[in-house]
Parts: structure tokens; sequence; C-alpha cells
């Protein structure tokens, strides 16, 4: 049986999203990792790597004018993989001034990890359903300061799909219709939030 919370949950983001109140900068990183992940050759993100174990690309490509289709405002589809203790070990290096290290920050993982932090410290649960990641890094993403974050940014960090591939492909390309679409899209957020527990 359904909770009347789950219920409530649900209606109150069917409404922001018919109401346009999904967050824009979500919406952008969320597309910017689908492009990233769907055309690797072209679109290189700095600092970003895909696990692609799950299914392969290949076949599936997605056209850029459906890319909109897939970018959610409300939950990313990507999830980091990168765990609170590497995030700490990340700020634990000590480089000294012989080291070649590049401090220049991926401008789209700072984006994120700014982004991150902001949901992180508004609401640790909110964060683990927008975001995908686990608790621990959700606390350690709340109590960071931004400063720190500019490190972060500059090492290397892997995301994953959080559904699979075939539903988002199910979404964009429309190839069975709308009715079918909108059971995709439901779909992509049952597996998505499947993904947390």
């Amino acid at each position: 049986m359904i909770s009347i919370g789950v219920i409530d949950s649900i209606d109150t983001g069917a409404r922001q999203i018919r109401n346009g109140n999904h967050d824009a900068q979500i919406k952008q990183l969320d597309r910017q990792l689908w492009e990233s992940f769907l055309y690797p050759e072209e679109v290189a993100l700095k600092g970003v790597s895909f696990n692609r174990c799950q299914e392969s690309v290949e076949g599936k490509k997605v056209s850029r004018l459906n890319l909109p289709d897939l970018s959610s405002g409300v939950i990313l589809s990507f999830g980091l993989e990168t765990c609170a203790e590497s995030l700490k070990s990340m700020l634990d290096n000590d480089f000294t001034t012989d080291d070649q290290v590049d401090f220049s920050p991926s401008p789209f993982l700072l984006s994120y990890f700014l982004k991150a932090s902001q949901i992180c410290k508004t609401s640790r649960s909110t964060a683990r359903e927008t975001l995908g990641i686990d608790r621990y890094a959700v606390e350690f993403l709340a109590c960071i300061q931004d400063v720190d974050l500019i490190t972060i940014a500059g090492q290397e960090h892997s995301f994953k799909l959080r559904h699979r591939l075939g539903t988002a492909v199910s979404i964009a390309t429309q190839e069975k219709g709308r009715h079918a679409c909108t059971i995709a899209k439901l779909r992509r957020i049952q597996e998505t939030l499947e993904g947390l527990s």
C-alpha cells in the first residue's frame, strides 16, 4: 500500500513541473552530462568520465533535438560515483611546489559541486533524490566550504546513469506514441529512485 505522504510528494512534484518550477541549473547540468555521455567524441567535459558498463551506447544515439526531453530540472539522470572518503582525500593531499598539478577546476564540475553543496545544505533528503549520491557524500557536501569545492572540481570524477538507457531512448524518440512516452517517464523516475535504496 502506498502511503499518503508518498502520494502528496508525487503530487507536489507534478505541480512544480507543470508550473515550471524546476531548477534551470539542474536542467542545464543534466543536459551537459547527456551530451557528453551520448557524444563523447564531440562534447568532452573536463574531469568527467562515465561508467558505461550498464549498457552500450552504440546504436542508441539520440538526436540533440531530443535532449531537452531527457534533461530534467528536478532529478539528475547521472549520479556521482565519487564517495565521501574519496572527496575528503582530495582535500587532504599535500602538494609541494615541485608537483606538476593542474589546480584549474573543470567549469562543469565547479558548477556541479557548487549546486550540489547548495542542495545538500538546504535539504539532505532532497539532495539524495536530486543528485543520486549516498548520505555520507550528502553530509560531506553540506558541511564543506565553497573554496574547497575548487580543489575537488580540479580532480577526476566518474558518473553513472541512474536508470536504464533504453528507458531514456523511449522518451527521447517517442517511438511508440505519447502515452508510451508518459509511461517511460514514470518508469525513469521509478528506476532512478529505486537506485537510492
